[in-house]
């Protein structure tokens, strides 16, 4: 089935995984980000499991025409590209990125902070308990309330309802969690800035070196990651390409097993995915115009 698929005019791809059963098994899926046809879908998520898609384009002399290809910050799909793809552009998604930000500093410096605030409440005496148990557990209880707050940024905290002013204000006065949402904006704004790649480039450098300036680990950590990554990033900046087309035909193959209550047969559940991203149904998920002919972009997948 997968060799009956067109790869002719492919340029974009978008690489991604998503869960089919517990214990981390997945399925590993490229679309193109072009025209949102489902190109390979293979069970498991290591580079290996994508090969075949990549011998495939090599076989039809179609490996150059790959400009680019973005994807999360797995490593194992960024050296198969390197490897197999010389001239494409690897792509950091925006979402990826935000996501293992949030798991990695803002989450865990708060999370370590509810657990100082835990460990000092139980190392008191049962006087100063008792006087102070109100108290500790209000600032773990805000602590625990405002893991969104950490997530939507910090242009946004005066936006919020009456109601939710109070846990704004305490989240302000935390010194460390409030710097955190500001440095979430400045790496949002390394995708949103449009600027050249030099910029992007001195803007990636500047905010390592304000990371630094914090003295907070997770958070410097992190932003020499971001530096690592800076080609990638640079490449996201300057052509606009992300993995939220993706994300969506993910949603996409979410429902069918749903509705179909899981499948025992992965091979299926694949012919299922191809079936929903057909050439035939192209047309109702609202495909970015292409630059060749209709007739010559796709061929029917099933």
């Amino acid at each position: 089935m997968f060799k009956d698929i067109s790869l002719e005019g492919v340029r974009n791809i978008a690489i991604d995984e998503i869960s089919v059963k517990k214990h981390h098994k997945y399925i590993s899926v490229i679309i193109d980000a072009d025209t949102r046809r489902l190109l390979y879908a293979a069970y498991g998520r290591k580079k290996d499991d994508l090969r075949p898609f990549f011998d495939r384009l090599k076989e039809l002399g179609l490996l150059d025409q790959i400009e680019a290809a973005v994807m999360d910050g797995n490593c194992g799909y960024q050296n198969l590209v390197k490897e197999l793809c010389p001239n494409a552009k690897i792509v950091l998604d925006l979402f990826h990125c935000l996501q293992q930000y949030h798991g990695e500093v803002a989450d865990a410096i708060r999370l370590d902070k509810i657990k100082d605030l835990r460990k000092e409440l139980g190392t008191m005496d049962a006087g100063e308990y008792q006087q102070k148990k109100s108290e500790y557990k209000k600032r773990i209880k805000d602590l625990r309330q405002c893991k969104w707050l950490t997530y939507i940024g910090s242009d946004k905290l005066n936006t919020l309802e009456e109601s939710q002013k109070d846990l704004v204000e305490t989240f302000k006065q935390n010194n460390t969690l409030f710097t955190i949402s500001i440095f979430g904006d400045h790496i949002r704004d390394l995708w949103h800035s449009g600027g050249t790649p030099e910029q992007v480039e001195t803007a990636i450098k500047n905010l390592y070196s304000q990371a630094e300036a914090t003295e907070i680990p997770l958070l410097i950590r992190f932003c020499k990651k971001l530096k690592d990554w800076s080609c990638y990033i640079i490449h996201a900046a300057t052509t606009g390409l992300n993995t939220s087309i993706l994300e969506g035909c993910n949603a996409k193959f979410k429902t069918i097993k749903r509705v179909a209550y899981g499948f025992r047969d992965i091979g299926y559940y694949i012919l299922k995915m191809h079936q929903a991203l057909s050439r035939d149904r192209e047309s109702t998920l609202k495909a970015a115009v292409v630059s060749e002919p209709a007739e010559n972009n796709v061929n029917p997948q099933i």
